[in-house]
């Protein structure tokens, strides 16, 4: 099997910690090769860059005879001392990782980006200073190319690298949710069996027990709030974003889902399951030149998607809080009739047993998520193997670690 960069033999049958070390030493092994392969690109880079630094001095000690190009050699001068200024603060240092190209290719495009002149300011440099500005028009487009060139040596193993780090973390985030819902349903039984004691052999009235639910309760709820105002911080990031993409967003259904999110953060993450907002963000940001936004309030935004795991990992957490807070707080209701002997022990009885209907139906669904979220994980296996079979030219298959019985 040809891998994408060539083919090693190792191990087949491996553990994903395994695979992920696999993974790693050979991402290592490759950005090494390739820094090397490409700091030559590197230097050519930064001698046309040196080039164009030349030809902007070069522009800038011109200065035309004519009167009337007094306000153009103006404009011209502001032009020259921005470029320069742009140029002058690049820092050009030998490449020893991919994100060190990465980084490279994103700010050499930027710098380039920033050296553009206005159609206005064009217009006076062009007419003035027409064979100089042509020179640097011709030697920025060859530095554009070169830094395409760049580009492209380094897509495969840049694509590479995202296409397994998303596998794994998909796989990781799957596995950790299963585990998280299996160690909830586990506290479910308990409290069931705490449940059917009491059900089973009432005692008198114990104060403790209605104080240990109380403080139970309250800790559940602080747990809750903290959820709550992690998911509200995750957002507010991203509140510009769609403030401003509120006034081009002609969907209602869209407009109204913003509205939420922009209201109350975790409430709207609670209910939009399929997580819709992650699309509507990403649609944003490909229209960010067209509305405004700041560099940012993008970062924030793009952070933000980037946790999408974790905030499906908190809306689960919330549910799962929220539906235990409801099984406390009818514990508690049972406890506060007891206390309170106006209904006395078949209402307390009554109390207990919708607290236990409660707990079986989320125990109900809780297992039904675990198949749910198995069925999902073997499928985020499967592509992990096949992302890492692909990169490492061989055929990978990752065995299940014992699961814990749930």
């Amino acid at each position: 099997m040809l891998g994408l960069f060539g083919t090693k033999q190792l191990e087949s049958n491996v553990s994903v910690a395994r695979a992920e070390q696999m993974f790693s030493e050979r991402l290592l092994e490759e950005e090494k090769k390739l820094c090397k392969k490409c700091n030559s690109q590197r230097s050519a880079i930064i001698a046309r860059l040196n080039e164009v630094r030349a030809a902007f001095a070069e522009l800038g000690e011109k200065s035309p005879d004519e009167k009337r190009a007094e306000a153009s050699k103006a404009v011209k001068d502001r032009f020259v001392e921005k470029a320069m200024t742009i140029i002058s603060e690049f820092n050009a240092r030998e490449f020893s990782s991919l994100s060190d190209i990465e980084r490279f290719v994103a700010e050499i495009e930027k710098r380039i980006d920033e050296i553009r002149i206005s159609p206005r300011e064009a217009m006076h440099v062009r007419f003035f200073f027409e064979e100089s500005s042509a020179k640097i028009a011709g030697q920025l487009n060859e530095l554009v190319r070169a830094v395409g060139s760049l580009k492209k040596a380094i897509s495969p193993l840049s694509q590479a690298r995202i296409a397994v780090s998303g596998a794994l973390g998909d796989y990781h985030g799957l596995k950790r949710t299963i585990a998280q819902t299996r160690q909830h349903i586990s506290s479910i039984e308990k409290d069931r069996a705490t449940a059917l004691s009491r059900k089973i052999s009432p005692k008198p009235f114990d104060p403790s027990g209605l104080n240990k639910l109380r403080a139970e309760l309250k800790a559940l709820e602080s747990k809750r709030d903290l959820v709550w105002q992690a998911l509200d911080s995750y957002f507010s990031g991203a509140d510009k974003v769609l403030r401003k993409w509120a006034h081009v967003e002609s969907e209602k259904d869209n407009l109204a889902l913003i509205e939420k999110y922009l209201s109350s953060p975790h409430r709207a993450v609670f209910e939009d399951r399929s997580f819709r907002i992650k699309s509507i963000l990403t649609k944003a940001l490909s229209k960010s030149e067209e509305i405004k936004l700041e560099e940012k309030d993008v970062l924030k935004t793009e952070n933000l998607l980037s946790m999408a795991d974790e905030i499906s990992r908190l809306r689960l957490e919330d549910e799962q809080m929220s539906k235990q807070i409801e099984f406390v707080r009818q514990m508690l209701k049972g406890e506060e009739i007891l206390e309170s002997q106006h209904k006395g022990d078949v209402d307390r009885a009554r109390a207990i047993e919708k607290a236990l209907s409660d707990q079986m139906t989320l125990e109900g669904n809780l297992r039904g998520e675990i198949e749910r979220l198995d069925e999902e994980s073997v499928k985020a296996k499967l592509r992990l193997e096949a992302e890492l079979s692909k990169f490492l030219g061989q055929k990978v298959t990752i065995y299940d670690e014992v699961a814990v019985a749930d």
